[in-house]
């Protein structure tokens, strides 16, 4: 008698443990993983060319984060 209810038990864990492991290993993988804010950084130097316009660079990398950058003083 204990020994039906040990594979009943035995039964229903090996059921479970398949069907948990189906379910995560059906999961979609991840297009791809969200980038720093140090590696966008590092792809707009990337884009960079020497002779673009200050609008051209404002366009890639964003405004300054400093109002000193606009500004002429020292």
């Amino acid at each position: 008698m204990k020994t039906t209810y040990y594979l009943r038990f035995l039964a229903l864990l090996a059921l479970l443990i398949g069907i948990s492991t189906a379910t995560v290993y059906a999961q979609p993988k991840k297009a791809a993983k969200r980038l720093s804010k140090q590696e966008v950084f590092f792809k707009n130097v990337e884009k960079l060319k020497p002779s673009m316009s200050q609008a051209d660079v404002r366009g890639i990398m964003g405004d300054p984060y400093k109002l000193s950058f606009d500004q002429n003083d020292d």
